[in-house]
């Protein structure tokens, strides 16, 4: 059972249902159910508690379990990044240290090979397109199409849902979850979902830029 992507699409869906103001109050109960659910999920299975706590107790550096590994390699890589980078193909950590380096670790290696700068720019990157996603929903909503408002706020939602756990896991805030980084990992399916769900957004912005007649005329 992967409790992470179905966290995710739950609150992707749940943010929908708020943002259409549907029940407001029955979906704050479920919202609450959900993460009560999530807490005794992660409190009756070991594992997933043992992971989940490894994080926030004892030493963390000097800790020898070895679910720690990842992200620690991934936090030196960072480290040694600096300010500006050790330049593009110079990272050290990507080639023994740092599995999967080429999906869910692809931020600690960008932090490593151009520095505080380099994931600076990817932040405010994917912080541009989130405000202007949203914004196109918002007008989609003054516009009187709602569900085209709707979908642009659920996609705009999972992507930084996606986003802040990916980033999260790479700086050592969350136990690793299988998340890729929109756009910049690798992956065939990832990308071209990630694609269309953009793909769509453009749409709704066309349709917001487009004025309708009632009256159409047919050839």
């Amino acid at each position: 059972m992967d409790i992470g992507a179905t966290l995710i699409i739950s609150l992707t869906a749940m943010a929908m249902l708020y943002a259409a103001g549907s029940y407001i109050k029955q979906l704050t109960i479920v919202t609450a159910g959900l993460f009560v659910l999530l807490g005794i999920i992660v409190t009756l299975v070991p594992n997933r508690f043992e992971r989940f706590m490894s994080f926030w107790t004892g030493d963390f550096w000097n800790s020898s379990n070895p679910k720690l590994d990842q992200t620690k390699a991934a936090l030196i890589g960072i480290a040694r990044g600096d300010w500006f980078g050790t330049g593009l193909g110079g990272s050290i950590q990507k080639f023994k240290a740092l599995p999967e380096r080429h999906t869910d670790m692809i931020f600690a290696v960008i932090g490593e090979e151009l520095g505080f700068l380099g994931m600076l720019f990817v932040l405010l990157s994917f912080l541009y397109i989130l405000l202007k996603g949203f914004s196109i929903a918002k007008l989609a909503l003054q516009k009187g199409r709602n569900y085209s408002s709707y979908v642009a706020f659920g996609i705009c939602t999972w992507f930084a849902m996606q986003i802040t756990v990916n980033i999260a896991m790479n700086l050592g805030l969350i136990p690793p979850k299988g998340f890729t980084l929109p756009l910049l990992s690798y992956g065939g399916t990832s990308m071209i979902f990630s694609i269309i769900s953009l793909a769509i957004l453009l749409r709704v912005d066309m349709e917001n830029r487009t004025k309708y007649s009632k009256q159409q005329n047919y050839v």
